[in-house]
C-alpha cells in the first residue's frame, strides 16, 4: 500500500497541473469628472466609478509591451457610474468595446460607440461623448492580484508530498 501511495504522490508530481483555460481578469476604477460641454447630465467633480474585465488568453501583444484585446473575448467589458447612476456599459458586441492594456492590465487606450461614445486615454483619462454633449473623467484603476498558477501547482505537489512522507513515518 505504502510503495502505491508513494507512487501515485511521484506521478502528480512530475505531472504538469493544467491551469484553467480562461484566465479572466477583473479591475475596478474610480475618480472624478474633470470637464463637461453641452447637455451633459452630470458636473464637474461628480464621482466616477466602474469595472472592467476581461480574458488574457485573448491578449495579443505588440513589440513596445503594450497587449491588444480581441473582440472574439466575450468577456471584455468597461461599466461607467456616475454620481451613482449608470452611464454606459461597453462590450464587444454592443459598441465595438476595443482596449489597449500596459502590461499590468491597466487600460491605456480604446473605445467604443454606444448611446455614449467612450474614449481611453492615457494615464485615466476618459472621455464620453453623445449628442451635442461631452463629459470628461479622471480615473485611477485597480485590479486584484490573480494567483500564479504554476506557484498554486508547485505548492500542490510539496502538500502532497509531505502528506506522503507524513503518513509514511507517523504511523
Amino acid at each position: 500500500m505504502n510503495k502505491q501511495l508513494l507512487s501515485l504522490v511521484a506521478v502528480l508530481l512530475l505531472l504538469p497541473l493544467a491551469p484553467a483555460k480562461a484566465t479572466l481578469i477583473n479591475g475596478t476604477f474610480s475618480g472624478v469628472v474633470t470637464g463637461t460641454s453641452g447637455a451633459f447630465p452630470f458636473a464637474n467633480g461628480a464621482s466616477v466609478t466602474g469595472s472592467f474585465g476581461f480574458d488574457s488568453n485573448f491578449f495579443r501583444a505588440d513589440s513596445s509591451g503594450k497587449f491588444y484585446t480581441s473582440l472574439q473575448d466575450s468577456s471584455l467589458f468597461f461599466n461607467v457610474f456616475i454620481a451613482g447612476q449608470q452611464l454606459y456599459g461597453w462590450t464587444p458586441q454592443s459598441g465595438g468595446l476595443s482596449i489597449v492594456m500596459d502590461s499590468d492590465g491597466i487600460p491605456i487606450s480604446g473605445g467604443a460607440g454606444g448611446a455614449w461614445d467612450l474614449f481611453i486615454g492615457a494615464g485615466g483619462l476618459l472621455n464620453f461623448g453623445g449628442l451635442n454633449n461631452s463629459g470628461q473623467a479622471q480615473v485611477a484603476y485597480s485590479i486584484p492580484a490573480v494567483p500564479d498558477a504554476g506557484a498554486t501547482s508547485t505548492l500542490l505537489g510539496v502538500a502532497l508530498a509531505g502528506l506522503a512522507v507524513g503518513r509514511r513515518f507517523l504511523r
